[in-house]
């Protein structure tokens, strides 16, 4: 089957609020691996970044996808470690075409469900434990990639 800029595709977004590199609301991308060492000369620009809401939008209006058709809260399966995670997904089940968000309330850089021990908390933030992102991921695709 061959593919052509007009046809629309199924976009998985897994996204944390409070990622200190790439800005949830948007805006400058920052890497700061030592935000507590000496102050450093600037770093050079990165680029920016459309928010989140705003690339769910230009994905929706792209695929010609309107209202919300499911909204879930992800079950706070361990409290302590900061983040809880949030899933909204708008279809066109017609075309078998999504736009999917898992949005990290207190989600930091890394990703969810992966190792505790590889992004240090005091650099990175909170890492969401309640979900493994791999596993959403592959049933993301497997459920709602194109067939």
């Amino acid at each position: 089957m061959a593919f052509s800029r007009s046809m629309p595709v199924s976009v998985l977004f897994i996204n944390g609020t409070d990622d200190p590199f790439v800005p949830y609301d948007g805006g400058e991308v920052t890497i700061n691996l030592f935000p507590n060492g000496p102050r450093r000369k600037p770093q050079p620009s990165r680029g920016r970044v459309l928010s989140t809401d705003e690339s769910i939008r230009l994905w929706r209006k792209r695929n010609g996808i309107g209202s919300l058709s499911v909204s879930a809260h992800v079950p706070d399966l361990e409290p302590q470690d900061g983040a809880v995670g949030r899933i909204k997904t708008y279809a066109d089940e017609e075309r078998g075409t999504y736009v999917s968000l898992y949005k990290v309330v207190g989600g930091d850089h890394t990703i969810p469900g992966g190792s505790k021990f590889i992004a240090p908390k005091d650099i990175f933030g909170n890492a969401c434990t309640d979900f493994d992102a791999t596993e959403a991921i592959w049933g993301f695709f497997e459920h709602m990639g194109r067939k």
